[in-house]
């Protein structure tokens, strides 16, 4: 009896890290937009955008080990942490709020891109409170309502390509 029981557990193990893997894959398979910070904040979106907790926690979990040089990149790598560790997409989404205070400065302070990024926002009926959130392509929906909803969505700053000078 104790052999099947722990023949079932080991079973159940290794199907769940099997899954684990896939999800990591995954998410290791979605675009890329110049700069590690941006590509998982603009991923992390996204993955609230259609409600997807995994690979919102996910890169979580990538920010908060990315190299902080600054204080807008610490604050940054900081929320990543709590993004990880959020128990829900509730919390999630409510620490996507602070990232839309601070993805702005990090933007102006360290991305050189070569296309549009553009500012949104929604006004909650409830409490008349504003969140703002960024992402790269026009045609958004709204990653605090989730389910892919165009519910109070208004286009508020576009920010255009910055190249380099040579």
């Amino acid at each position: 009896m104790l052999k099947k029981i722990l023949t079932g557990i080991l079973i159940l193990g290794v199907a769940c890290t099997g899954h684990q893997e896939e999800e990591k894959v995954r998410v290791n398979e979605l675009p890329a937009y110049g700069d590690k910070v941006l590509t998982l904040y603009i991923n992390m979106v996204h993955a609230l955008q259609s409600d997807d907790y995994l690979a919102c926690r996910t890169m979580g979990e990538q920010l908060a080990v990315q190299p902080a040089n600054d204080g807008v990149t610490l604050a940054l790598v900081r929320m990543g942490n709590l993004v990880e560790k959020a128990a829900s997409l509730y919390d999630q989404r409510a620490i996507l709020e602070q990232f839309g205070l601070v993805m702005p400065m990090y933007i102006e302070q360290h991305i050189t891109n070569d296309f549009y990024i553009y500012t949104f926002k929604c006004v909650n009926s409830f409490d008349n409170k504003e969140v703002v959130w960024l992402d790269v392509q026009k045609e958004t929906t709204n990653p605090f309502i989730g389910k892919k909803s165009t519910d109070c969505i208004e286009l508020i700053n576009t920010i255009k390509p910055v190249l380099k000078s040579e």
